[in-house]
């Protein structure tokens, strides 16, 4: 089974067509992804199901550890 999303679902999440913009939806939403070489990007549904808390502070959220 491939966790990753294609680039018609990461379409559908984002809202966006160019990888840069898909890039930019993720990082807003603490989304987790790779950026590879030839500007294409790749992230996987647990990623997106579970995004990064944003605190605004640099302490640890301890309430992400399980």
């Amino acid at each position: 089974m491939n966790d990753l999303l294609t680039k018609d679902e990461l379409e559908a999440v984002t809202g966006a067509k160019q990888w840069s913009k898909m890039a930019e939806v993720l990082s807003a939403c603490g989304i987790f992804y790779i950026p590879k070489a030839n500007g294409e990007i790749s992230t996987t549904w647990h990623h997106v199901h579970n995004p990064a808390r944003i605190t605004g502070s640099n302490e640890p959220d301890f309430d992400q550890v399980g």
